[in-house]
């Protein structure tokens, strides 16, 4: 994991004391968790309770699939299901959204693109 600063944080099991795994910690110096929420998703917690959320299934384990701040409001991020390439950010209370477009080699971000369609970025790309 990394931190919203660039620092890299290693979690190590912690064991429930018959064998098995009990959660994730990481060492004192960190103030965050890591806890599995379900089958397929994490939540990198920090300490002012903004909350990362991981998908660790389908075809890219590991992508980022929601941010929710401190007060609650939460940003969900979509991917395209074929180019498995960041498709959409929503902010969930307000409905708004941004769509991103990729350039056509499919390696860089081309445009974002608000709801009103108005492009707030294009790169030319």
């Amino acid at each position: 994991m990394w931190q919203p600063g660039g620092a890299p944080v290693v979690f190590s099991p912690a064991p429930n004391g018959s064998g098995g795994v009990a959660g994730y910690v990481a060492g004192p110096w960190v103030s965050a968790t890591l806890v599995r929420e379900s089958s397929s998703v994490w939540a990198f917690t920090l300490l002012d309770g903004t909350r990362y959320r991981y998908a660790t299934a389908g075809p890219v384990p590991g992508r980022l699939v929601s941010i929710t701040n401190r007060l609650g409001y939460v940003t969900s991020l979509t991917y395209n299901s074929s180019t498995q390439r960041l498709e959409t950010i929503r902010d969930d209370d307000s409905q708004r959204t941004l769509t991103v477009g990729w350039n056509p080699a499919g390696d860089r971000v081309a445009s974002v693109t608000d709801g009103a369609n108005r492009a707030t970025v294009d790169l030319h790309l």
